[in-house]
């Protein structure tokens, strides 16, 4: 029976320089998934594959939390096709394949299995996020384990321009350093103006706003929340428009989702230097703004004058059975004792953190009730 489980890439495509798994041959060509540019990944290998007819065509369908590795191609075709879809499926983001070869009717060997369901086209970016969540479920029924991510705070941060890694941008009055976001019908950086003074913070994705993508940058600070384009403004003003301020968690955030120069091609996918998020697209600016804020949380990132307080704890099972005597080495003992340390540790942190809320919140009450009488 065949798996939905996609065994790592080791084969070479006739022709091609690719390695890819074979997900199934028709008409004497040859379907794969690929693993794109290893040399950038130390993620572990993991994929699922099956069969869905799209309206009616026949295409695989290849899921991955990586998005270099969700992507496909036959041995008929010049490039591959890398993942342009993302959705978010029980916290955590996947991508799904967008197109290979398509076949009008299925007569060949498959190594991955068949969906019943068939798929509209007539909206790509929904059809593909429900095939993509169609086969989560289908693996998981089947026995499949999905993978656990590691976490990565640095993913949506944007770094600090400088003088020494980063471009000069000056237009008119606008001077200063950027480094390059994206690609488009123009190159958009971040920009951090010359003369700011304040802690450089912002974070960044790539996003689309129902008809352009566009940066999403958001930064504790006003002049670091903007993106600058090299072509196409109006008024010689380089910095992006459509911006908002905003209230999160009681400190007021800046952001801007608009750049000149923006365009609707997916190509962009392939020509960002930041994250690229597809699962929502909206013209409102504090809503992007918001999932933005969350997408970095969720990976272990901070805001502004916030740091954890808490120690990661990696834990690894001692693996003890039932079939003799535990093993009660000093090995294992050490890593019981230094788990338990740390738990202690984070136990104590949440217990001073709850306290000192306790208290804040006690004393803004205070403070209203002495104001009120």
């Amino acid at each position: 029976m065949a798996s939905y489980l996609i065994p790592e890439p080791t084969e070479s495509i006739s022709g091609k320089s690719y390695t890819g798994s074979l997900l199934f041959t028709n008409n004497n060509r040859k379907y794969y998934a690929l693993k794109l540019n290893p040399d950038d990944h130390t993620e572990k290998w993991w994929a699922i594959g099956m069969i869905a007819r799209m309206g009616g065509w026949y295409k695989p369908i290849v899921v991955s939390t990586v998005q270099d590795y969700a992507s496909t191609m036959s041995d008929d075709e010049n490039r591959p096709y890398k993942a342009s879809i993302s959705f978010e499926y029980d916290g955590i983001q996947y991508y799904v394949s967008s197109y290979t070869s398509a076949l009008q009717s299925f007569s060949g060997s498959q190594n991955i299995p068949t969906c019943e369901t068939t798929y509209s086209v007539a909206d790509t970016d929904s059809s593909m996020t429900e095939a993509g969540k169609k086969l989560i479920d289908l693996y998981v029924a089947d026995g499949g384990e999905l993978p656990e991510r590691e976490k990565d705070p640095q993913k949506y941060l944007l770094s600090e321009p400088t003088a020494e890694t980063s471009k000069v941008l000056a237009l008119g009055t606008r001077t200063g350093l950027g480094n390059l976001l994206i690609s488009q019908n123009a190159e958009q950086y971040s920009f951090k103006p010359d003369g700011s003074t304040e802690e450089w913070w912002a974070i960044g994705m790539i996003a689309h706003n129902g008809n352009y993508w566009h940066p999403m940058v958001v930064s504790n600070t006003k002049e670091y929340s903007y993106s600058f384009s090299t072509k196409y403004y109006p008024n010689n003003d380089p910095l992006s428009n459509n911006t908002a301020s905003f209230e999160y968690e009681g400190k007021i955030y800046h952001a801007s989702f608009g750049a000149f120069g923006s365009t609707g091609n997916s190509s962009v996918l392939t020509s960002a230097k930041i994250p690229v998020y597809t699962a929502t697209k909206s013209t409102n600016i504090e809503e992007m703004a918001k999932i933005l804020i969350g997408l970095h949380l969720a990976e272990g990132g901070t805001l502004p004058g916030k740091k954890s307080a808490f120690e990661p704890m990696e834990y690894e099972t001692i693996g003890w059975k039932n079939d003799g005597p535990p093993d009660i080495s000093a090995e294992y003992l050490g890593k019981m004792d230094e788990t338990i340390g740390k738990l202690c540790t984070n136990l104590n942190i949440a217990h001073e953190e709850l306290e000192a809320d306790i208290q804040e919140l006690a004393e803004t009450i205070g403070a209203i009730t002495t104001t009120q009488f």
